[in-house]
C-alpha cells in the first residue's frame, strides 16, 4: 500500500500518502509551509517497516487544493482531528515541522490520550516567522498575514 488517498475536510479534498502495515503502530507526518508530504520521503522509507505511515498534504500544499487565502492554526488542528477520526486511527505518533509541528503540538495538547509520542521540529511561532525570510518580507511590504493566525 504505497498510494495517495484523500479525505474530505471543510468541503475540500485533503490528500495523504499511506504506506506500511496497517497492523503496526500509526505514525502521521505533517510538513512545513511551502512543501508537501514528499519532504518526509527518507523518514517514511526508514519507518515504514515498523509503522503504518500517513503523510498529509496539508490544505494549500501538494495535491490538496488551496481553498482559502488564509489558514489559521486551529484550522490545521481540526484537520488533524478529522483525519484521525475519519481513518479510525486511534492512538498514534505525530511528527511535524514548522506549521505542521505547531498544529501537531496543539492537537496533542487537546487530545493527549490519542498522541502516544510527539516529534516536532522548528515549531512555527510569530518569533520564528518574524526572524526568517517571511519576517523580512513582512517588514518590507507591511503584509502581516504570515503571523496573523498565530
Amino acid at each position: 500500500m504505497n498510494t495517495m488517498k484523500a479525505y474530505k475536510y471543510d468541503n475540500e479534498l485533503v490528500y495523504y500518502f499511506e504506506t506500511g502495515d496497517p497492523a503496526k503502530p500509526k505514525m502521521i507526518f505533517f510538513h512545513n509551509g511551502g512543501t508537501d508530504h514528499r519532504v518526509w520521503k527518507k523518514q517514511i522509507d526508514f519507518f515504514a517497516k515498523d509503522f503504518h505511515i500517513y503523510a498529509i498534504d496539508m490544505p494549500g500544499y501538494g495535491r490538496s487544493k488551496n481553498a482559502r487565502e488564509n489558514y489559521e492554526l486551529n484550522f490545521f488542528t481540526e484537520m488533524i482531528s478529522t483525519f484521525i477520526e475519519s481513518q479510525k486511527i486511534g492512538k498514534c505518533i505525530l511528527v511535524g515541522n514548522c506549521i505542521g509541528a505547531a498544529a501537531a503540538l496543539l492537537y496533542a495538547n487537546q487530545f493527549p490520550s490519542i498522541v502516544t509520542k510527539l516529534i516536532v521540529f522548528q515549531i512555527a511561532s510569530k518569533t520564528l516567522i518574524q526572524a526568517g525570510a517571511l519576517g523580512r518580507l513582512q517588514k518590507i511590504t507591511g503584509y502581516n498575514q504570515f503571523t496573523r493566525a498565530m
